[in-house]
């Protein structure tokens, strides 16, 4: 961890992303699972903010990269770049990330057939509702119900950030899926 360098030599090995994501891939799916879903802290693939090369650190932004390498996944949810993207394949991938500061939400919608006994995944979508501002629409979130932001029972979001400027979720990706059978 090059931020925290001195404090973790020796006690934590960072190493590339991409083989332990597969064969957690890999294990899921052998286990039966239906539907693999991936959350990581990660940028897309925009250039990593501190030097690889004399690091020795593997890039922070590789979700691009998982879904190339890593085709098994269905949804790969994001965040790290503070940008917004959703309905995006790569491969086989459906990609969403949503806003920094859970200032919008995310929203995956997987429809599931059963194929030979098994259940797959058979179309996928992705959308981005404004939490900011957003009164909460329940034909923007389909059959999403409850207090859930960007749900009429929800109410009006106004700052997702505290008055010293300090974020209390600036840390936290918020999405929400719709699987329809």
């Amino acid at each position: 961890m090059v931020w925290d360098r001195d404090n973790l030599n020796g006690r934590l090995v960072v190493r590339d992303i991409v083989p332990s994501v597969r064969e957690a891939v890999r294990e899921a799916r052998e286990a039966g699972a239906a539907v693999v879903i991936a959350v990581v802290h990660s940028g897309l693939d925009e250039p990593s903010s501190y030097d690889t090369v004399s690091t020795g650190v593997p890039s922070e932004n590789v979700a691009a990269r998982l879904a190339r390498e890593v085709p098994d996944i269905d949804l790969l949810v994001y965040g790290h770049s503070h940008k917004e993207m959703a309905d995006t394949v790569i491969g086989k991938t459906l990609l969403m990330q949503p806003k920094n500061w859970a200032t919008s939400v995310a929203i995956a919608h997987l429809t599931m057939q059963r194929q030979n006994g098994r259940w797959r995944v058979t179309a996928k979508r992705s959308q981005i509702v404004a939490a900011v501002n957003h009164d909460g629409d329940s034909d923007s979130t389909g059959a999403i119900t409850g207090n859930i932001v960007g749900t009429p029972a929800f109410g009006r979001i106004t700052n997702t950030r505290f008055s010293t400027g300090e974020s209390g979720s600036s840390r936290q990706i918020q999405f929400a899926l719709k699987l329809m059978f």
